[in-house]
């Protein structure tokens, strides 16, 4: 789970147990407080909100596992998460790189979200991504030392060739600028320099 999710689900478990005990508490004493001692059940609503999302991105990602097509990608880099910070740093997502179906050499983003230094995701190393419906899923337990076809391809520091590939435009999701980048890859914004899945 991305560090930024594990905030919030750890706030929305926090507010969640806030929300039942003084409701309980308030209830007990329901004399006394009337129709108010049902006022802390607004703790446990906005647990609940601050739960969904990561529920969601969870079960996103599950779902492409699950049904999407495997493919072998080898951890080329990292990039910074500047959306969140957690204990005054950054998280760091992935960037693999792997080969299409047609035998194209593509890359992506993988919002891992780790703290840099804790070496969940070594560069050089193979992961297992899916793809389904035009997203990517990764199975972050699937990291493992293994030599794949034409992997110094992959690993090597040349740009991708993107050649004939289709442009479209693009709005940054960090900062809301537009451009055009490559469709299929991986697009660095011009203007705030996050890196972005096209």
């Amino acid at each position: 789970m991305k560090g930024a999710y594990k905030v919030f689900f750890l706030v929305g478990a926090v507010f969640s147990v806030i929300g039942i005990i003084i409701t309980i508490a308030f209830f007990a004493n329901r004399e006394v407080f009337g129709w108010f001692c049902l006022f802390p059940l607004i703790f446990l609503l906005m647990g609940i909100v601050f739960m969904i999302l990561p529920i969601r991105q969870i079960r996103r990602n599950r779902m492409i596992v699950e049904n999407g097509r495997r493919i072998s990608a080898k951890i080329y880099d990292y990039t910074e998460d500047t959306s969140a910070t957690i204990n005054g740093t950054y998280p760091v997502n992935t960037v693999v790189r792997y080969f299409d179906q047609y035998g194209k050499e593509c890359e992506t983003v993988l919002e891992t979200g780790f703290l840099r230094g804790s070496n969940e995701f070594p560069i050089g190393m193979t992961i297992d991504i899916y793809e389904y419906k035009g997203k990517i899923g990764y199975d972050k337990d699937s990291v493992r030392s293994e030599t794949i076809f034409r992997e110094e391809e992959l690993m090597d520091n040349k740009p991708i060739n993107t050649a004939g590939m289709e442009v479209v435009a693009i709005d940054c999701k960090s900062c809301g600028a537009s451009f055009c980048a490559t469709k299929g890859y991986v697009s660095k914004c011009p203007y705030c320099g996050k890196l972005i899945n096209t």
